[in-house]
């Protein structure tokens, strides 16, 4: 083989380690990273100037085709409290594991504070019904 193509050859491999080792680098950096949203999409409720709490939430998209049930508790036994239409954006405050619905045992919270063009709904909603469109932080209450 000649020095040139041993070279190459060296090159490329030296190229593919690098690439791969950047690869596994950027899961635990972007997980340090914190996580950017489009301008459109906020994750934070506008509080007044004077009101120091800042109200965090995430934004969820109902898709199952008749609605999702709003529950007083993250299981299918609780009390129905509210029926969110198929397409609604909600406010999703945390996440929780819950019964298991339909193989997802994730549940949102939903979030508390009214916010213009969502819908305003208190208690817990499946996963399995909502597609996050945020990260959803976990709950460290119920």
């Amino acid at each position: 083989m000649s020095a040139v193509r041993t070279f190459k050859t060296s090159a490329a491999v030296s190229l593919g380690a690098l690439a791969l080792g950047a690869l596994a680098v950027t899961p635990s950096t972007a997980a340090a990273q914190p996580e950017t949203q489009p301008a459109s999409v906020s994750s934070q409720a506008t509080t007044p100037a004077g009101d120091h709490h800042h109200h965090h939430f995430a934004l969820g998209k109902v898709v199952s085709r008749i609605g999702v049930n709003v529950r007083s508790e993250p299981n299918t036994h609780s009390e129905i409290l509210d029926v969110i239409p198929s397409g609604a954006i909600v406010k999703l405050k945390c996440k929780v594991i819950g019964e298991n619905v339909d193989g997802n045992n994730r549940w949102y919270k939903l979030a508390h504070k009214h916010h213009r063009h969502h819908h305003h709904h208190h208690g817990w909603v499946s996963a399995r019904w909502v597609k996050n469109l945020d990260h959803v932080p976990w709950c460290h209450f119920r």
